[in-house]
This record gives structure tokens, sequence and C-alpha cells, in this order.
């Protein structure tokens, strides 16, 4: 998403991307009312609604209670059955039809910075120039690790699993939809 405002800015943009291809596997499965929001203004969001199922509920960390989304003052009062890895689709689309550079297999190890620009260094031993350089690679980042800058939090103490599966022989009609505790069935 960032490199596509970068573009749509006019900054030249290239992402260094760790993975040699994009995980077809999902840790989120779904869009909230907001970020829909943000997406529309965005002119972004006619491919998720066109691609997700819009549920009126939904849980909150498995809570026994599902949240009724449907009394939030939004055009989307509902949560966006959308799968993370169909969001990164959506998103790199977006991002490489405006230009924006990616280079996959790309893992940061380092980045030095003086007055002129900042330097990154890549495990393949390849140095990247550039004006700025945005760390947006997760809470081991590296690039803020270098650049000194913390990212104070605790460990997590919950752990939840969520497996990606193809059936030889799909449910039957109305599975998948949520139970009282607002998980998919």
């Amino acid at each position: 998403m960032l490199a596509a405002e970068l573009r749509l800015a006019g900054v030249e943009t290239v992402v260094l991307e760790r993975l040699e291809m994009p995980s077809p596997h999902s840790k989120a499965l779904g869009v909230h009312a907001r970020t829909l929001e943000q997406l529309a203004m965005r002119g972004l969001v006619d491919p998720f609604l066109a691609g997700g199922i819009p549920l009126p509920a939904w849980h909150f960390g498995f809570l026994s209670q599902r949240l009724d989304l449907t009394r939030l003052d939004t055009p989307y009062p509902f949560m966006l059955a959308f799968p993370q890895h169909r969001t990164e689709a959506v998103l790199l689309e977006r991002a490489l039809a405006l230009g924006a550079q990616i280079r996959r297999g790309r893992s940061v190890t380092g980045l030095t910075q003086d007055d002129d620009e900042v330097r990154v260094v890549t495990e393949s031993g390849e140095t990247w120039r550039a004006g700025w350089v945005i760390g947006a690679d997760g809470a081991g980042s590296t690039v803020r690790q270098t650049a000194g800058i913390e990212f104070p939090g605790t460990d997590a103490d919950t752990y939840a699993y969520l497996g990606d599966a193809h059936a030889d022989s799909p449910p039957p009609p109305g599975y998948g939809v949520l139970n009282e505790r607002g998980a998919l069935r």
C-alpha cells in the first residue's frame, strides 16, 4: 500500500522483499469497516467487495459474545471475509501498475546513512542507495533495529493457529458461517 501511495506522489519506489514468492497462506481473514473506508478513499475498495463475503457479526479474540457490526455508522457495516494473501495480491497489483519495483529474495541485513544517502545492504551483498528508507519489515525489523528505533511492547501470551486447506470434496453450502462463538464452522 505504501509503495502505491509513494508512486501516486511521484516518488521512485523499490521494495526489497525477503520472500522469493508471495506466501499462499493467510495470517488474517477479515477486513474491518474502517479499513474498507480507507480503501474506498484510495479507489481500492471494489476488488475487496467483489471478492469478499460481508459478515454482519464477528468475534473479537474468540470471546463468547459476537460483535454486531450492523450498528456501525459506516457504508460497510460488516466484517469482510477476505484472506490476507488476496489482500496482498490486490495491493501488489496496484503498486506494480503504478510503477513500483518489487525485488524479491532480497533480505536486508544492514544499512548506513550519511548526509547524502542511505545505503541498504542485502544478504547477497548487494548495496542499494536511496534518499529515504522505510522499515516495513515487521516486529523484528532489520531496518528499525539498525536505525536504533526501539519497538517497546510485550511478548505475545496467546497464540492461535490458522490453516489453509483445499478439500477434494468441498463441504455443503452453509459450511463456513459463524457459529455462536463468532468462529467459522
